[in-house]
């Protein structure tokens, strides 16, 4: 979806320079890239299989040679949040995209819960980074996110209220419990004149 945005604000030519040979199985696999008018009225290749396994795999060799080509022109990373809900389709997705021949020049930034370590998607990650071809291509960098720290959840409450109001940043420390995202959440509430515990409990 992002990338579709991303591609739809770009000038028709250089749209239509990122397309791939394969833009009519990338649509019909991912119908929001159909928005893209460049890839919408690419030429029709002859022999398009209408489902399956075939038309998923001209679908991932689509994507990931217009990935590459978007990577030659700037530095490109995909984030991709909560992965532990994410599929075995998926997880081949992924495999077909870091994998040679040819994979395109990217930085991947996934993230998942530490207590979902036998989630499918998860599972199915470690499979794929544990194979021979993708152990030569692939840096793989673990950085584990603990909570932030009384002192830590202090200083970001700090800068996204008012630091003059010692109470109102004292509670949103306190009751996000060292998460930054509850601390934006709560600091925002705060911004708009709801009571951060009302908000926590619309939360939690």
């Amino acid at each position: 979806d992002a990338l579709s945005h991303y591609l739809v604000r770009l000038p028709d030519a250089d749209a239509a320079r990122l397309v791939p040979r394969q833009a009519q199985a990338l649509s019909r696999v991912f119908p929001v890239l159909g928005r893209v008018q460049a890839i919408a009225s690419a030429p029709q290749r002859r022999g398009l299989p209408s489902g399956g396994v075939e038309l998923r795999y001209r679908a991932f060799e689509a994507l990931k040679e217009l990935l590459a080509k978007l990577a030659e022109e700037r530095p490109l990373i995909l984030s991709i949040d909560d992965l532990q809900w994410s599929d075995r389709d998926s997880a081949r997705l992924l495999k077909h995209l870091l994998t040679p021949p040819n994979p395109p020049l990217l930085l991947i930034v996934a993230m998942y819960r530490d207590d979902e370590q036998d989630a499918e998607g998860l599972v199915s990650m470690r499979q794929i980074l544990a194979e021979p071809d993708a152990q030569h291509q692939i840096d793989v960098r673990t950085i584990e996110l603990s909570a932030l720290s009384t002192a830590e959840s202090w200083r970001l409450a700090q800068q996204l209220l008012s630091p003059g109001d010692r109470d109102r940043v004292e509670r949103v420390a306190r009751e996000a419990g060292g998460s930054p995202f509850l601390i934006g959440e709560l600091a925002r509430a705060a911004h708009q004149g709801e009571s951060s515990g009302d908000l926590q409990s619309a939360i939690l």
